[in-house]
C-alpha cells in the first residue's frame, strides 16, 4: 500500500522551504529531485537528491525531507538496504511521530531481506496512531507486520495481525491476498481460497480486472478456480 498524500505533501513542504541562500545549482537539485519522483523518474530523482544533499546550509528538515525522497528512489530502482540506510538518517534528524513515519522502513528492511529488522520496526509502529490522534495502528500497520511475520514462517502471527486489520478496514483487498497465502502456508487451502474470493469481489467493485493482478496473485486465481486459465 501506498503512504498517504498528505504524508508526501509533508515532504514537498520541507523541500519547498530550502532557503535560496545556497548555491542556486544545488537548491535547483533539491527541487528538481521531488518534481522526479513526482514523475517516476526515479533514477534521475537519485542524482538530483544526491547533489542536494550535498548543499551546505541545507536546513535539517529539508536534510531529512531529501532523505525520505532519495531513500524512495533507491526502493523503487532495487535497492531496499540503501532505502533504508538513508530512512534510517532521516528518522535521526526527525524521530517518528505518526504511524506512516515509520511504516517505510520496515517496508524497505524486509524487502532487503532484513525481516528480524523488519518486525522490530512494525511492532514500534503498533505504539502509534495511524489515522490521526488517538486512534492507534490501523490497516497499514498490520497489512505490513503480517507480511513480515509471513516472511519469518511465522504464518498463525500473520493470520491474527491480518485480522486485525481487517478489523480497521475490511474493504481493502490486498489484506485478504496477503493472508490467503499465510493461510495456504499453514495448509488451510479453504480460509485461502475464502480471502482470495472475497479480494476479488472488493477489487471489482473498484472496477479491478483479477485477470490484471500482479502475476503472484493472478497465479492463485487460476490455481484455486477463481478465473479462467488463459
Amino acid at each position: 500500500m501506498q503512504p498517504p498524500q498528505h504524508f508526501l505533501a509533508a515532504l514537498a513542504v520541507a523541500l519547498a522551504a530550502i532557503p535560496g541562500n545556497g548555491a542556486a545549482q544545488d537548491v535547483l537539485s533539491c527541487r528538481s529531485g521531488q518534481d522526479a519522483i513526482g514523475r517516476g523518474a526515479f533514477s534521475t530523482a537519485l542524482s538530483h537528491l544526491t547533489r542536494c544533499l550535498e548543499t551546505e546550509g541545507l536546513p535539517m528538515r529539508s536534510v531529512a525531507a531529501a532523505l525520505h525522497l532519495r531513500a524512495m528512489a533507491h526502493a523503487s530502482t532495487g535497492e531496499p538496504l540503501k532505502a533504508a540506510e538513508d530512512y534510517r538518517r532521516s528518522l535521526g534528524i526527525r524521530p517518528p511521530e505518526i504511524a506512516w513515519d515509520l511504516i517505510p522502513l520496515g517496508i524497505y528492511l524486509r524487502e532487503a531481506g532484513q525481516n528480524d529488522e523488519s518486525l522490530e520496526v512494525l511492532q514500534q509502529v503498533l505504539a502509534l496512531d495511524e489515522d490521526g490522534p488517538g486512534t492507534g495502528p490501523a490497516v497499514a500497520a498490520y497489512f505490513h507486520l503480517g507480511w513480515t511475520l509471513h516472511e519469518l514462517r511465522r504464518y498463525g502471527e500473520a493470520v491474527n495481525a491480518y485480522a486485525k486489520g481487517i478489523a480497521k478496514q475490511p474493504g481493502f483487498e490486498g489484506i485478504y491476498l496477503r493472508r490467503a497465502l499465510s493461510h495456504e502456508a499453514l495448509g488451510e487451502r479453504d480460509k485461502a481460497r475464502t480471502d482470495l474470493a472475497k479480494a476479488i469481489e472488493i477489487g471489482r467493485e473498484r472496477g479491478l480486472d483479477p485477470a490484471a493482478a500482479p502475476d503472484e496473485y493472478k497465479a492463485k486465481f487460476v490455481e484455486y478456480g477463481l478465473i479462467p486459465k488463459e
